[in-house]
């Protein structure tokens, strides 16, 4: 983007981004440093035990899907005429007696089984003589179901509503325009009225809502499972908060879940919606990324077989796993000597069960090292303007070398996103006024509103769910499209760890000095395709829906934080966990900002593992404790506490903000942010002036050695 300063003074300019001709003569960077990517992977393919169809596959587009009328699982589930609701204890959907919960048996996940269909085995988890208690009440009605009739509505007629049924679907299909953010504005607001019977109401009908949501995206992720066939998809996990207005975010398991990302959004709005998972119930799926171990997903990693009286865990490559890292209280008190675990990188194979790079070719790992680096500060850059970016970059010492490298990685994820959105959207120019002070992401988002509006008046909340739409819709192609190159790097990587695999298990061991050449080279071209793997995952994730992007910060937040294992991170990784973190505070206090309580209750929880990040590292200087302490409380206590309503919910995140030293007189959402700025670029020149060997070593464990509170 195009920015001009002269004379300290802030100039505007106007570009025009235009619709790219068929004959290429409009290409953006990031498609020529895929072409160049793809050059690479095909070179290696020549020389792999792959065969050269294995691109034409990935590269064609799976185009099966289950047809049906969309609506009609919905409709059968409310002939069911059984009640059902989620439980957070089970994590599952339940049949309901009074105080009794009885969780139903059924294989076929893609659909409802009733009572009478159910084998004896199945019955037997369900006694034949409670079956009829679970009839919903056939004598409450709900035939006009509007946002302006619920206010007025039997509050039990909410209750009474299937979860999984038609009725919901309808709602959030009509009164909320397919919108999760209309769905909330509409129904979590505590000033609509002072009869608190009202408000109530609309907490029940978003928890219903909710509660669809669960079963049905669960419901499309099956059938995504189906249509892939055989292992492709195997299992999927979302670890995170449950509150009302959480989103969810689904990491995908299986040996093509690159293939699973595509398929699930196909399917998705075969299903008969306008918008994308996201726009719709703010549900969104990742492909593999920096996830990799049994402790933390399970199938496929190990074969577990007996040898004389003792249970022997070998994973597939053969590596006999004599142990496991046993965690008590989140401290890991019996390290496994093969070193698996939660912590394990890609690339395990004969000899190396923990995966990633042996340390033989120093200077792949600190390319690597550099990589995951850059990444972070471009995740940074999104959410701050160019003189905030500026001054960031000189506070924290920032070299020219690097700073380029950040911004023209950054520049070309912007170019590419523009691009894609002007190409979907029907618009064929787009006008957008740019300068110093305006957000990255915001001149995103504006410019993503303009190719939408196309010149034509339009409702506010339609507006933003239609522009937002054209934007994620954009960033999932782009991402989809990435992850066919990353999946046939993985599948070249895969006959590499073959061959690599079948020289050691060939029992010619010692190895001849050929043979062990030969080895090097292998595992140099392994370790190879790794760094460029780790560097395509992490850019293929700045297009996926506000994830985390590199490896430390994605297995300090969802396995340790989120899972509650205690893992254990290089330095460098939990420094990548801070500046990631850093990012998702700036976001949450900028899309936030009306009050200081909302900013503070909205980017708790990054506040939070921002602190934790930085206390595993040893950092203790100034009033980080009391950060971590403050910061605990509202992502925890507060908004754990389903008694407190919004508004009490942001008064108390503010109190508690308020309490760290030092921060005191912190009474807005632009005060919060200078403070977290602050803060995480202290922790940055911390780390900067420790020596070199410091990012290479041992974090503390996740969840361990931590402040007490006063």
């Amino acid at each position: 983007m195009n920015t001009y300063v002269s004379e300290g003074k802030e100039k505007k300019s106007t570009t025009s981004y235009h619709r790219s001709n068929q004959d290429g003569a409009f290409q953006s960077e990031d498609t020529r440093s895929e072409a160049i990517q793809m050059q690479h992977i095909q070179e290696l393919a020549n020389n792999s035990l792959q065969s050269p169809e294995i691109f034409q596959l990935q590269a064609m587009a799976d185009n099966f899907i289950i047809q049906r009328k969309p609506g009609d699982q919905e409709q059968k589930n409310d002939n069911s005429g059984f009640k059902e609701s989620w439980s957070k204890e089970e994590k599952a959907f339940v049949w309901i007696e009074g105080s009794k919960k009885f969780k139903r048996k059924n294989p076929d996940n893609t659909s409802d089984k009733l009572p009478e269909e159910l084998s004896s085995g199945e019955k037997k988890e369900v006694p034949n003589a409670t079956l009829t208690n679970f009839s919903f009440d056939s004598d409450i009605n709900i035939s006009d179901l509007k946002l302006e009739t619920i206010d007025h509505t039997d509050s039990r007629q909410i209750t009474q509503l299937n979860p999984k049924g038609d009725k919901i679907r309808t709602f959030l299909q009509d009164e909320c325009k397919q919108s999760w953010h209309i769905a909330t504005k509409e129904l979590n607001r505590d000033s609509i009225t002072e009869d608190s019977a009202k408000i109530d109401n609309r907490r029940n009908m978003l928890r219903k809502i909710w509660e669809y949501r669960q079963w049905h995206h669960n419901f499309i992720l099956n059938k995504t499972q189906k249509a892939l066939g055989g292992d492709r998809l195997t299992e999927w996990a979302a670890a995170g908060s449950t509150t009302l207005t959480s989103d969810i975010d689904v990491n995908l398991k299986g040996t093509d879940t690159e293939a699973a990302v595509q398929k699930f959004n196909e399917i998705f709005i075969a299903d008969g919606w306008n918008y994308e998972a996201g726009i719709v119930y703010d549900v969104n799926v990742y492909a593999l990324d920096f996830m990799h171990k049994e402790a933390t997903f399970g199938k496929g990693m190990v074969d577990k077989k007996s040898q004389g009286i003792i249970d022997v865990t070998k994973d597939i490559h053969g590596n006999v796993l004599t142990k496991k890292d046993t965690v008590k209280d989140k401290k890991i008190i019996d390290n496994t000597t093969s070193k698996t675990g939660i912590v394990a990188k890609e690339g395990a194979r004969k000899g190396r069960a923990e995966g990633g790079f042996d340390g033989s070719n120093v200077n792949i790992i600190e390319a690597d090292k550099k990589d995951q680096d850059i990444w972070t500060h471009v995740k940074t850059r999104l959410y701050m303007s160019k003189s905030e970016w500026d001054s960031h970059a000189k506070t924290i010492g920032l070299d020219d070398t690097t700073k380029m490298k950040i911004e023209e990685r950054f520049e070309t994820y912007s170019k590419t996103l523009q691009d894609r959105m002007l190409k979907d959207s029907p618009s064929t120019t787009v006008e957008v006024e740019e300068g110093n002070a305006v957000l990255a992401v915001e001149a995103l988002k504006s410019f993503s509103k303009k190719a939408t509006a196309n010149e034509q008046e339009m409702d506010e909340d339609i507006l933003e769910a239609k522009s937002s739409n054209l934007m994620m819709a954009s960033s999932n192609r782009i991402y989809e499209e990435k992850l066919v190159i990353i999946n046939a790097l993985r599948q070249i990587l895969k006959g590499q760890v073959k061959q690599y695999d079948g020289i050691l298990n060939s029992n010619r061991i010692p190895l001849t000095d050929s043979l062990q050449q030969e080895l090097d080279l292998i595992n140099l071209d392994i370790e190879s395709n790794l760094q460029l793997l780790r560097n395509m995952l992490a850019e293929a994730a700045l297009f996926s829906n506000e994830a985390y992007i590199t490896d430390g910060a994605v297995n300090h937040a969802v396995v340790g934080t989120q899972v509650g294992m205690a893992v254990k991170l290089k330095n460098s990784e939990s420094k990548n966990a801070v500046v990631e973190n850093l990012a998702d505070s700036l976001k949450e206090i900028s899309r936030h900002g009306d009050t200081i309580g909302e900013a503070a209750f909205k980017s708790g929880k990054y506040l939070f593992r921002m602190a934790d990040a930085a206390l595993n590292m040893g950092f203790s200087e100034k009033n980080i404790n009391d950060i971590y302490n403050s910061a605990v409380k509202i992502s925890d206590t507060i908004k754990g506490d389903s008694s407190l309503s919004g508004e009490e919910q942001k008064t108390e995140s503010a109190a508690a903000i308020q309490q760290i030293a030092g921060w005191e007189g912190v009474n807005s959402a632009d005060e919060l942010k200078a403070k977290v700025k602050e803060v995480a670029q202290e922790i940055i020149i911390w780390y900067n002036k420790k020596d070199a060997a410091f990012s290479g070593q041992d974090s503390n464990a996740v969840g361990t050695n931590k402040p007490k509170e006063k």
